[in-house]
């Protein structure tokens, strides 16, 4: 086996002295590429190399096109979705009090939205709420708990009693449309 000192002389130190040689060669005009040895007459036994012009491939052809025009769905009627669950009772609505408060869920009350607090119901649960005095109707998202009175059903932002025509409290029917998800944060 051998050291690391003898595969450095064998290697490097080669390779330096022929750099070193080779220094004062490479600066005169007439140094000549083919080995000293070549006998006389016989260059046909080194190949040179021919410059090559360099490579270039050929611009490939892009098509342009246009992109198809995204069309808009069919207006389709509006279907009539029985609801999930229906109950009747009291509503009341809440708002400038709590305007900016974060709700039970987590995010911050805007009395102008169209939203709704729940003793049960999971957040998201999308509810259509009717005004039953005037058959106004508006769609709702739960976000908070409430009412905490015993004979309210619902307690509604100021933006969507505004909706329906509900001043103070009032009777409405509450119409369960769609499920929310259940848990923290959950709109």
């Amino acid at each position: 086996m051998m050291s690391a000192k003898s595969v450095y002389s064998y290697l490097v130190f080669p390779l330096c002295s022929l750099a070193v040689s080779m220094t004062p060669a490479l600066a005169n005009d007439d140094w000549n590429p083919l080995p000293a040895d070549l006998p006389a007459g016989r260059s046909d036994l080194v190949q040179v190399a021919e410059p090559r012009e360099p490579q270039v491939a050929a611009p490939k052809e892009f098509a342009v096109t246009q992109p198809e025009p995204r069309r808009l769905a069919e207006p389709q009627e509006a279907k009539a979705v029985a609801p999930k669950e229906v109950r009747i009772g009291t509503a009341s609505y809440y708002g400038p009090g709590f305007h900016g408060r974060r709700t039970a869920s987590g995010e911050r009350f805007n009395m102008n939205a169209l939203t709704a607090a729940h003793r049960h119901y999971p957040f998201g649960t999308m509810l259509r709420v009717t005004n039953l005095r005037n058959q106004r109707a508006t769609i709702v998202r739960v976000n908070d708990r409430g009412p905490f009175h015993k004979r309210r059903v619902l307690d509604l932002s100021k933006g969507a009693a505004r909706e329906i025509g509900l001043t103070g409290t009032g009777s409405v029917k509450v119409e369960v449309m769609d499920w929310g998800w259940r848990g923290r944060k959950g709109y």
